[in-house]
């Protein structure tokens, strides 16, 4: 038993030690700190970043509501026809009107 033991502490210490040598191996080389122009150059990358970020916002916000109608979609006629039990389904659209898909998918304005 003693033998064992004493083998399993071997072996830990070892695997500890290779460890720790292999973490001070990878470690990253000591640098200067950056400098301020760095700063600055890196503080402009982010803010340029930024912009194109919002821009791309207000983008996708602008060809959203192009693409998005005021009548129901394919998908809403779909799943009124899919469903069980059939019955008619309403729905809003970003006009504020509500509109009736019924059960054999015609769609109405609803009043």
């Amino acid at each position: 038993m003693k033998p064992l033991l004493l083998l399993l502490l071997a072996v830990s210490l070892c695997s500890s030690a290779g460890a720790k040598k292999k973490a001070e191996k990878n470690n990253l080389p000591k640098e200067n700190p950056p400098t301020i122009e760095e700063l600055a150059a890196i503080t402009a990358r982010g803010k340029k970043l930024a912009e194109y970020d919002v821009a791309a916002w207000h983008a996708t916000d602008v060809i959203q509501d192009l693409v998005l109608s005021n009548r129901p979609e394919d998908s809403d006629v779909f799943y009124v026809l899919t469903r069980r039990p059939s019955i008619p389904e309403f729905v809003a659209t970003m006009d504020k009107r509500v509109w009736m898909i019924d059960k054999d998918g015609t769609i109405k304005l609803s009043k």
